[in-house]
């Protein structure tokens, strides 16, 4: 196919940093060979084995429910449609002339012309599997089986006690199905020569990933403990809910929790809470470590995309972002989009330009696995198949319809890759479609009914609405402020300088936007602004759109990379040395600037305000850790914080799991609302200042206890009490009845 990026690399003087040569036009395949009868009958064998298989599956579905449903009816549609293509392939067995076929051709009964056409149909599609191993084909079948044998399995009652194990299923069939479609290299002996020449000969720039990637690990983890000082409440429920993995609580990976969260990602937070222990860091460093090799994904898929130049420039702006720097410093799972959208469009890329079956499989079970991540990957789904359509559309004008006879094969491990990595939480979303779309239903704005009632408070059509979404939406990296408590920056998204190239590389961006390498970045800044922005509540809202972090980048390194190549091509052209040298220098030192501008933000004005996390989160997390490390498992909280806030609150529960909490729900106006405090353990008052009233009717109760004023951290309430406690010793504690006190 001819290079159609000329337009994008017009200002670029070293050509040798190209990832690849122009395409060149793919030769025509040979059509295919009409199979033989003998393998004509095999794979109806195989068809009719599998439309019982699925006819067997779905009477044990209708048996197990005795009552109407759509899983039975898909498992017996499934049969009848194998089943029909067993019957074409069977005729076509029969139609098709065999070596010394004694049977008169008249005898012999010929397909109608539907059937013919069907039967060519499926003849074509059958025909990767002519000549491949049988092990591959039982490696296909064995993935299909799998995965036809998970779904059973998960809607099966009753229900099984432990799920977890099927995990192992899950990935087998994944793999079964990569292995099927691309057999690794079988190599006898590792080629250490050629590995050593090739870090000698790239040894700048390996140092150069090597020093982004240590640089970025130490920006995302250095004390990632108390920076954000703040342990959000959504970050404590999450790391809760990867206690229960823990404890034998959760026993599925592949259904939804707290806030309709897929699980999956609760057992990846368990991987570092259960080596590490019950702490902040645990909780955290494991989506720092996705947010660090988001960065090195996005450099891949850029140079992919463009070349080394514009790929390390966005590369190291990432690392400085201090946006992207937040979200990886957070025990929340928001940081991950960036990782599987880098991802699955570089294994696209790489597939479609070496024709990879191994990189098209890669991109489907990439897509599939964010499903069971955060809300958000929906959008890697979409973004896969409009740019898929883009190429495809592309790839016809330029050389007509012939291209998808020769390409077709390569959407089918695509996206049959992607079915079998998806195959649970399509399920899950069938049977389950309002857990499946909580999420969506109480952000979307069509979905929450938001639409229907600002038109009729304010009196404006669905026009105007979206036009104002947009703009707020769009302008989230220029002039808006985060209006959500999960970073709350009062300034937008993007320092001055950066909004300033974002600008005009995004222009320049949508100027080229139908060049094959620019259209997935400037998709995926359209489609995340679109779907997390423009549909949903209250834009901008940061943790919708951290997925827009590395094309953001990416528009300001176009910029950079554009600038720089009109101001070195000020040097004479007779010395090209110099002039990489002097482009190099360049970006690298605008890439410091920024990096030093937006790092600065982040720890040295940011991080003091306490704006993460919201005022409760800090109540929270600073009466979770004293009772944590004073109060113990010996002493009990009773909580004076409804309907402000109530004991249960995650950020308490996870940083003191073993302290016990009690809510009093109502205020107190005399000691029989009191009622009896139990004397087993210690007693903890704890009053927020609106209701410190109280306190004067437990002092009664209790004269002897100590009162201690917590101060407000927050600089901005810094002269207000955060919190009162007051503590008594179980020795002073009396007893009586149980406590008549809601819990």
């Amino acid at each position: 196919m001819t290079d159609d990026t000329a337009p994008l690399t017009a200002f670029t003087s070293d050509a040798e940093e190209q990832p690849e040569p122009p395409e060149q036009p793919a030769a025509p395949l040979p059509a295919p060979e009409p199979l033989s009868p003998l393998l004509l009958q095999t794979y109806a064998l195989g068809g009719m084995l599998l439309a019982l298989a699925f006819g067997v599956a779905g009477q044990m579905v209708f048996m197990d429910r005795r009552e109407f449903t759509w899983t039975g009816v898909i498992l017996f549609f499934l049969a009848g449609v194998t089943f029909v293509i067993v019957g074409l392939l069977h005729t076509a067995a029969n139609a098709a002339p065999a070596p010394n076929d004694p049977t008169p051709p008249a005898q012999q009964r010929e397909p109608s012309p539907f059937e013919q056409r069907l039967i060519a149909f499926f003849s074509r599609l059958l025909q990767p599997l002519v000549g491949l191993a049988l092990w591959r084909q039982l490696a296909v079948l064995g993935a299909l089986l799998l995965t036809g044998g998970l779904l059973y399995i998960f809607q099966r009652e009753p229900r099984l006690d432990d799920y977890n194990w099927t995990f192992g299923v899950w990935v087998a069939a994944m793999g079964l199905f990569v292995v099927a479609v691309a057999p690794p290299r079988h190599k006898s002996t590792l080629d250490w020569s050629a590995l050593r020449a090739y870090g000698q000969q790239h040894a700048p720039l390996l140092a150069g990933i090597v020093a982004v990637l240590v640089a970025a690990l130490v920006l995302r983890v250095w004390n990632i403990a108390i920076i954000p000082r703040t342990l959000g409440g959504d970050e404590a429920e999450q790391g809760w809910e990867a206690m229960k993995v823990l404890s034998g609580e959760i026993k599925h990976p592949f259904i939804t929790g707290w806030l309709d969260v897929p699980t999956m990602s609760f057992y990846y937070t368990a991987i570092f809470i259960g080596t590490l222990g019950e702490t902040i860091f645990a909780l955290r460093v494991g989506w720092a470590l996705i947010g660090v090799a988001s960065i090195y994904t996005t450099f891949l898929l850029v140079r992919r995309l463009f070349d080394l130049r514009l790929a390390a420039t966005t590369a190291g702006l990432l690392t400085g972002y201090h946006f992207h720097i937040h979200y990886s410093r957070l025990g929340s799972i928001q940081i991950a989009d960036v990782l599987f959208v880098s991802l699955a469009l570089w294994f696209l890329y790489r597939g479609y330009d070496q024709r990879s079956y191994r990189d098209w499989a890669l991109c489907g079970i990439t897509a599939g696995i964010a499903q069971y991540f955060y809300a958000g990957a929906r959008l890697i789904v979409l973004l896969v198949i409009a740019v898929v359509l883009f190429l495809a559309l592309r790839d016809i004008l330029q050389y007509g319809w012939k291209v998808l006879r020769e390409r077709y094969r390569e959407a089918v491990v695509l996206f049959g890759a992607m079915l079998i990595a998806m195959a649970p939480v399509i399920q899950f979303a069938i049977r389950f479609p309002n857990n499946y779309n909580a999420r969506v239903n109480m952000v979307g704005i069509f979905q929450n009914g938001w639409v229907e009632q600002e038109m009729e408070q304010r009196g404006v059509g669905v026009a105007a609405l979206l036009i104002e979404q947009a703009q707020r939406s769009f302008l989230a990296f220029h002039a808006y402020s985060d209006r959500t408590f999960w970073y709350g920056t009062p300034d937008p998204l993007l320092d001055g300088f950066s909004g300033v190239l974002f600008g005009i590389g995004l222009i320049y961006g949508l100027f080229h936007a139908f060049d094959r390498r620019m259209f997935p970045m400037v998709a995926w800044w359209g489609g995340a602004t679109i779907l997390g922005g423009v549909l949903t509540m209250d834009p901008p809202a940061s943790m919708r759109l951290v997925t827009l972090a590395a094309p953001v980048m990416f528009f300001v390194a176009l910029a950079l990379v554009k600038i720089s190549e009109v101001v070195v091509g000020l040097i004479p052209a007779t010395d090209p040395a110099r002039q990489q040298r002097w482009q190099t220098s360049l970006l690298a030192g605008v890439v410091l600037f920024l990096g030093l501008i937006n790092i600065r933000f982040y720890f040295q004005e940011y991080t003091p305000l306490r704006i993460y996390g919201n005022y409760n989160a800090v109540v929270a997390t600073d009466l979770g850790m004293r009772a944590h490390t004073e109060f113990g498992a010996d002493t009990r909280m009773y909580f004076f914080g409804p309907p402000r806030m109530y004991i249960g609150f995650g950020t308490i529960r996870y940083l003191a799991p073993d302290v016990e909490g009690v809510d009093f729900l109502d205020p107190i106006t005399s000691l029989d609302d009191l009622g009896v405090v139990l004397p087993d353990k210690h007693a903890a008052f704890v009053f927020l200042p609106e209701r410190i009233s109280e306190l004067d009717i437990v002092q009664a109760r209790f004269p002897n206890g100590e009162l201690i004023e917590i101060r407000s951290p927050v600089p901005s309430r810094s002269s207000e009490p955060l919190y009162f406690v007051y503590f008594v010793p179980r020795e002073q504690v009396g007893t009586a009845l149980p406590l008549r006190v809601g819990s």
